[in-house]
């Protein structure tokens, strides 16, 4: 497994105190010579250069060490600024931008050229909710998309199954390392993807150090769904409430929402109206007013031409 200079550089400069991603991105530091990146370290840290130069050499050992332990794990590893990183959509913060992935399968299917849509929702859906949500990835795999998700239970399982099910590729977004993929559960389903021309990619080389860090880790992954995305559709959860009921899907909502990706629901005004599990649907209705997407099986063909202008690397009439 290959990786780059630019990449290993990046990640050892990582390891200085007062350094993360937004200023790896705003100060261009991937494909630098190791002098320009001894000076600007020095200025951020405020060390002597010769003290970064040395630190930075021993840190660079420590991820040539971290990269090997992935020999025949993952079948690659790249960085922000190599050719085929691939941009997110919308408008990204620099400190919500990814700057590593490790991955297994094919990376294209991330890149911008690529048309992705992010199906996500509720861990416990209903029998009815399931249904609904395989007919609708069905048609979006016939129509070419391909579907993005994060791999766990409940609605992720249903959209990744049920594309590749249609014949279509998928991509899994990981909370965790690829050598320690969760769900457990979900590990056969992983090797699945890949196994179809799919892909299964992940930011994290290191296992998290705490069970906080860990469960951050599950909002940074799915920022990574709405960033992959052209649109993020939602197909049930439940909103935050006092009964305790929630659901992770609203951050990639969230997301999608701040870098202007579209967003769409599955959502039924008579069968869900009284039903908890589409609360957050309804949120984002509200939210985006008369610009919003309800895309269900009966409304498929009027709802995904409100998707599709958005998404400008169409070459094809859909219908």
């Amino acid at each position: 497994m290959e990786i780059s200079e630019n990449t290993i550089n990046m990640l050892a400069t990582l390891y200085f105190k007062g350094i993360g991603k937004a200023w790896v991105v705003s100060n261009l530091i991937w494909n630098k010579s190791i002098g320009e990146i001894i000076s600007l370290v020095s200025v951020k840290t405020k060390l002597d250069k010769e003290d970064v130069k040395e630190q930075l050499y021993s840190y660079k050992e420590k991820v040539d060490r971290l990269i090997s332990s992935y020999d025949g794990i993952a079948d690659g590893i790249i960085g922000k600024g190599d050719p085929g990183f691939p941009e997110c959509r919308g408008t990204i913060k620099n400190s919500d931008m990814p700057i590593l992935l490790a991955y297994r399968g094919d990376i294209s299917l991330v890149s911008k050229q690529n048309k992705n849509i992010a199906v996500i929702g509720v861990l416990n859906p209903t029998d009815d909710i399931e249904q609904r949500e395989r007919k609708v990835v069905s048609k979006l795999v016939s129509n070419g998309y391909t579907i993005v998700s994060g791999l766990a239970l409940g609605c992720d399982s249903i959209s990744h199954t049920e594309a590749l099910v249609s014949g279509g590729k998928t991509v899994a977004i990981l909370p965790s390392t690829l050598k320690n993929i969760q769900p457990v559960a979900n590990r056969q389903l992983a090797e699945d993807i890949v196994a179809n021309g799919g892909l299964v990619v992940t930011e994290y080389l290191n296992e998290a150090f705490s069970k906080q860090k860990f469960i951050s880790r599950f909002i940074e992954r799915d920022r990574l769904q709405a960033f992959f995305a052209d649109c993020v559709l939602l197909s049930a959860s439940y909103a935050p409430n006092a009964l305790g009921n929630d659901c992770g899907s609203r951050h990639a909502l969230k997301y999608a929402k701040e870098a202007g990706i579209k967003r769409a629901v599955m959502y039924n005004e008579f069968l869900d109206k009284d039903n908890p599990q589409f609360d957050l649907n309804r949120v984002i209705l509200r939210e985006d007013g008369a610009s919003a997407v309800i895309l269900t099986d009966e409304t498929f063909m009027s709802s995904i031409k409100m998707i599709e202008p958005q998404i400008k690397r169409v070459q094809l009439p859909l219908f």
